[in-house]
């Protein structure tokens, strides 16, 4: 819950302009880094592919912030390939929904601004 939230506060302050996209992505980062390290210990992977996801999602925003929609688009693929495991193997858990759901109107979101600059 503590890490949800923080990420959740991290994405706002980047929206309303309080935190700079490069200061969040390297924040958003270095906690991706020990997520990962977390995830090979945990004995509760649901939890940890969540909060995997939403810094995915996190760390995508940041890079399209930047500018870089390749490594945002690239992001959240992955961000739905993982929520989409979890909706199959854990139907009843709503937030795996939600996320699938987050990761692909990002995919769309990079798509659309794609094809603006190619029109």
């Amino acid at each position: 819950q503590a890490t949800q939230k923080s990420i959740s506060r991290l994405t706002g302050f980047l929206d309303d302009g309080t935190l700079r996209a490069k200061g969040a992505g390297q924040f958003l980062e270095d906690a991706q880094k020990t997520l990962q390290e977390a995830a090979t210990t945990s004995d509760s992977p649901p939890e940890i592919a969540k909060i995997q996801i939403s810094l995915l999602l996190a760390v995508s925003d940041v890079k399209d912030a930047l500018g870089d929609g390749n490594a945002a688009s690239s992001l959240a693929a992955t961000a739905e390939t993982i929520s989409s495991t979890f909706v199959k193997n854990y139907p009843g858990d709503p937030a795996f929904k939600h996320l699938l759901y987050a990761s692909k109107f990002r995919i769309g979101d990079q798509f659309d601004k794609r094809s603006g600059k190619a029109g």
